[in-house]
């Protein structure tokens, strides 16, 4: 093989190498609209961009999405603006803002095929009974502005039990803006029946002393 032919061969690699990484680049960015101003870092859950406002298109409920080093992913709790654009980011243990350049920045109204189903957070209580040292875990999605979450309370070798209007998560993603109701069951399948989720959290129904999981669900709008 010639030098010549060479080069050509290595130059057609390339090219094919560019094509298929703008064809994934173009697949995973399905339903992102690209940020026309640079966003930069304020908090773990907040970034603003300089100079505008553009509260109107960071409204609740928006997803991003981002490069801090890694392709990160969020939900808009809200924006503000005095000078700059502040925006809001729902809390959660999936992902967090680094305290880096942020690149790639995009948002959408959509449901890119990219973004996460769910995203995990760590419910804390009130009022919940308990021995040992259960363990809590929690997911939650958001589709346009409903929120829905499921909680696991592991017993993890004690007890829970809980007491009905007494016991209730007082942590969730985003602050209930109209009430709705939650769930119950147990690891056995046993309903616990129903409660409320309001402005003070998610209510669980009553239980006694068990030595199990609980799985306590539901699903509000903000």
């Amino acid at each position: 093989m010639s030098d010549t032919v060479r080069k050509i061969d290595t130059i057609e690699k390339t090219l094919n190498a560019y094509i298929t990484q703008d064809r994934v680049s173009r697949s995973l960015n399905k339903g992102w609209i690209k940020s026309a101003y640079p966003w930069v870092y304020v908090s773990p859950t907040s970034f603003k961009i300089n100079g505008v406002d553009v509260t109107g298109t960071f409204a609740p409920s928006t997803r991003i999405k981002y490069n801090d080093g890694s392709i990160d992913y969020g939900t808009v709790a809200s924006s503000t603006f005095s000078v700059n654009t502040t925006v809001n980011l729902i809390p959660n243990t999936s992902y967090s803002i680094a305290n880096a350049t942020l690149t790639d920045c995009y948002y959408s109204y959509d449901n890119p095929p990219d973004f996460p189903a769910r995203f995990t957070w760590t419910p804390t209580f009130s009022g919940l009974t308990t021995t040992g040292s259960p363990i809590y875990s929690g997911l939650f999605s958001v589709d346009h502005k409903k929120i829905k979450v499921l909680i696991d309370i592991n017993a993890n070798g004690g007890t829970t039990a809980a007491t009905l209007s007494g016991t209730y998560v007082n942590n969730l993603p985003i602050t209930v803006q109209y009430p709705d109701v939650s769930y119950a069951t147990n690891t056995v399948g046993a309903n616990y029946g129903t409660a409320i989720i309001n402005s003070l959290g998610l209510f669980a129904p009553a239980w006694t002393a068990y030595n199990g999981h609980v799985y306590l669900s539901g699903q509000y709008w903000i």
